[in-house]
């Protein structure tokens, strides 16, 4: 049937023989046509395929079906990059854990900035409210005793919470500091980051592989072309007209799948030899994308994953986030336990036991209320960033690049045979366009 087809097509003879007996004319229709197309079809499938990996970066269609951890849907698509999220951020969490752990991160806390901070800030604080707190609970606010003493009990009990204040920060550092590899969770930390912040993370992803994007363009333009040339010359030589048009769409499915396919390894296993590129460009590839990677993951790291306010919400709405309150409780209970008792004295001449327990609750709130403002302002020093940033950087590059391929890899091998099939179909309708172009014109210059 494809043969009848074939002569009806080309008007073939009985001898059936190959096009080049028609002449130059046949050579400027078909073979030339398949040079240029093919490597249109190179250009475009790899185009096409890095093009579905990083887009869309929201999921767009109709979501009455979705697949989890699947770019497709029953009636739309997101980008494979973001639609992985999931996986990616499991294998960046184990990557994480090698370069750097909480604890790193907290260690570069200068506890003296610490204690400096906290108390400037409670001091400022406690100033604005104490007059307010005192008056509250005092049992004769107005008495001539009161009015006398006030200002030397407010100055006394300023002291006393100035005094303990830093024993008691110290206290919730360090302890925080042993169990904050328990506390913090990193594979979920990745996992809340990536799946609802896809606009901040893709496009560095996306920028840090532009080398190997252009590559893989270059590349599919370049064996679009050689295999164009090479099915140019068998329609020309081998084939019989009668079955030219069933080999220009298998060629242009080849060219399609063939494309996609040396995409998919340069993409994911850059540091194999391939050999339609060469082992020196795979090479220089690797070695280029490995530093960029490394600078990419790097500002993500320090600018997006490891903000203090995901920090600080992962500590007080994530899953050990009802230890953390029982921690920093804790240590603020002792606090308060501590100034009152030193104080108590003092207080207890014109405060009432039962009210001299709301006077520590007031102080308890004021310390609260003050460690999420510390702990922020401590995590964004600049000088502790760019510390970590040159510490990250360091052992980045020092890492083999199999540990940054384990991520791509874990990315598109379950989409793979996706992004071939994409690849067949649009290089079988680019070779569809040639036939269809050249039936039109070969009969006018034969």
């Amino acid at each position: 049937a494809a043969a009848a087809w074939g002569r009806e097509l080309l008007g073939a003879g009985a001898d059936d023989e190959p096009l080049a007996a028609d002449g130059a004319a046949a050579w400027l229709v078909w073979f030339a046509p398949a040079v240029l197309l093919g490597a249109f079809a190179g250009y475009l499938t790899n185009w096409v395929e890095l093009r579905m990996t990083f887009r869309p970066y929201r999921y767009r269609g109709l979501s009455l079906v979705r697949w989890d951890n699947s770019p497709f849907g029953l009636l739309g698509w997101q980008g494979i990059v973001p639609a992985k999220a999931r996986s990616i951020a499991r294998e960046l969490a184990a990557l994480t854990e090698k370069l750097i752990t909480m604890r790193d991160l907290l260690e570069k806390i200068d506890e003296s900035k610490a204690g400096e901070v906290f108390h400037d800030r409670f001091h400022r604080l406690l100033d604005d409210k104490i007059d307010d707190i005192l008056d509250q609970y005092v049992k004769d606010n107005r008495g001539t005793a009161w009015t006398l003493a006030k200002a030397f009990i407010r100055e006394q009990l300023v002291k006393l919470a100035l005094k303990e204040l830093p024993g008691a920060a110290s206290g919730f550092t360090n302890e925080l500091m042993e169990r904050v590899d328990h506390i913090y969770d990193l594979r979920l930390l990745w996992e809340e980051h990536m799946l609802h912040h896809p606009e901040e993370w893709v496009p560095v992803a996306e920028h840090g592989a532009r080398h190997a994007i252009r590559l893989v363009n270059v590349s599919g333009l370049v064996l679009g072309a050689i295999l164009g040339a090479m099915e140019g010359i068998v329609l020309m030589l081998v084939v019989p007209r009668s079955h030219v048009a069933l080999v220009m769409l298998l060629g242009g499915l080849l060219v399609g799948v063939l494309s996609n396919l040396l995409a998919f390894y340069l993409i994911s296993r850059p540091s194999e030899s391939i050999e339609a590129t060469g082992r020196l460009m795979c090479k220089d590839m690797s070695e280029r994308r490995q530093r960029e990677t490394a600078a990419e993951f790097l500002s993500r790291t320090v600018a997006k994953f490891l903000r203090s306010d995901n920090l600080w919400n992962h500590l007080t709405t994530g899953p050990k986030a009802e230890e953390f309150d029982v921690l920093l409780r804790s240590h603020v209970r002792e606090f308060g336990d501590r100034v009152v008792k030193a104080g108590g004295p003092i207080l207890s001449e014109f405060v009432s036991a039962e009210r001299i327990e709301k006077v520590r609750n007031n102080l308890e709130s004021i310390a609260i209320e003050k460690v999420e403002e510390v702990f922020k302002a401590l995590l964004d020093n600049s000088n502790q960033v760019i510390a970590l940033q040159l510490d990250l950087r360091e052992r980045l590059e020092a890492m083999p690049l199999s540990e940054f391929e384990n991520i791509l890899q874990t990315t598109f091998y379950e989409d793979e045979a996706k992004l071939l099939t994409v690849g067949g179909v649009l290089g079988t309708l680019v070779a569809a366009v040639h036939l269809g172009l050249a039936l039109l014109v070969y009969p006018l210059v034969v």
